[in-house]
């Protein structure tokens, strides 16, 4: 009896060794095997970020010429495109019935002067021929009525004759400013009047470039908080640059700063405008160009996590999280719109700070492993 006893326990001693033996070799076999990732540990950082805005570009004045008189254009003294002066001569228009209104004006104030010396005379003659009793008072009101007649009329001519010199003067349209001249719809010998359906040409002065742009209601209110009681425009210039994207991706040469913010709200789209300035000494923008607005931001305290260690499922971006023992969760996260000028992502809500993720090679994990990290 105790010999099959001392054989029982014997035999569990050798199974239970077996046991352990082939448990130890699994899970050394599973640490060996196990693949190794690159991980990083979330922590708090300032980091500068950037928003994007459609603008289309106007110069500083962009004005459409048109003629104040009618008559045919005689002369053309520019061309399309070509820089020109403040009072440079641009047309000249043929109207030749206000060169005979002046003609007409003139000859009539000769007339009406020589008419108006001889009542200043009968006047004078009159006088003392009523004050000595020869004729009545009617007599001297009679001139003195005649006086004032002529020199109403006279005062009549010269303002016909000043409208004739106004009109001849509008015959010759002129610069208003420096600037570029646009396209000429209209040749020599064409009609024109300033009723015309389209303006003789346009003048644009881009020394200075307008953008205008629009931001909606959360970030003008969101940008006014941040200011600390100054200005949105205050608040945006202090935080850097603001860019000009031109439509080949190029940054544009010259940096822009933010001078207004429109006193309304669009009530259609709850959008207020913004206008960036930007000097363009060369030239190379023009009026009506499109471009894009890059307006910075720096921000403090964010979670940063690079771009690539996100995968995207269904509309929502998910990281790989890492536990102390080296096992993989899926955590979905949310993420800001404003986009970092590097390749990160900022987190809003799903991970914190101390937070250990995969930082790279999302495509072979799958969820509950256990990984091996490393540190890049």
């Amino acid at each position: 009896m105790a010999t099959q006893s001392t054989l029982r326990w014997c035999v569990f001693l050798l199974i239970t060794g077996f046991i352990s033996c082939k448990s130890d070799q699994q899970h050394t076999s599973d640490t060996d095997e196990a693949e190794a990732y690159p991980v990083i540990t979330l922590a708090p950082q300032t980091t500068t970020v950037y928003t994007d805005f459609p603008v289309t570009l106007q110069g500083v004045q962009d004005v459409a010429i048109r003629p104040k008189v009618n008559g045919f254009i005689a002369e053309i003294q520019v061309d399309e495109g070509q820089k020109v002066s403040k009072g440079q001569l641009l047309f000249r228009i043929f109207a030749p019935e206000y060169e005979e209104q002046l003609v007409q004006s003139l000859a009539a104030i000769q007339s009406i002067e020589a008419e108006l010396e001889e009542a200043q005379l009968q006047v004078e003659k009159t006088q003392p021929l009523v004050q000595e009793g020869v004729i009545g008072k009617y007599e001297l009101e009679s001139a003195q009525h005649q006086l004032r007649n002529k020199t109403a009329q006279l005062n009549q001519a010269k303002s016909v004759r000043k409208g004739a010199e106004v009109n001849i003067a509008y015959t010759q349209i002129r610069a208003p400013f420096n600037g570029v001249m646009g396209l000429i719809p209209y040749k020599k010998g064409s009609l024109v009047s300033s009723t015309s359906a389209d303006p003789l040409a346009h003048i644009s002065d881009i020394s200075q470039i307008h953008a205008y742009f629009s931001i909606n209601e959360k970030q003008f209110f969101d940008w006014t908080e941040k200011s600390g009681g100054k200005s949105v425009t205050d608040y945006i210039n202090r935080q850097g640059e603001v860019n000009l994207i031109l439509p080949n991706n190029q940054l544009f040469n010259q940096k822009g700063i933010v001078d207004m913010v429109s006193g309304q709200v669009d009530p259609k789209t709850g959008s207020i405008t913004l206008r960036a300035v930007f000097s363009n000494p060369d030239q190379v923008l023009r009026s009506g160009n499109s471009a894009t607005v890059r307006v910075y931001e720096k921000l403090d305290k964010v979670l940063l996590i690079p771009q690539r260690a996100t995968v995207e499922i269904q509309g929502k971006r998910f990281v790989y999280k890492v536990d102390d023992e080296g096992m993989v969760t899926s955590v979905a996260v949310n993420l800001s719109d404003y986009t970092p000028s590097n390749e990160y992502f900022i987190v809003e809500s799903g991970l914190e700070a101390g937070d250990r993720i995969v930082s790279e090679g999302l495509v072979s994990i799958r969820e509950g492993a256990k990984i091996k990290t490393t540190t890049k």
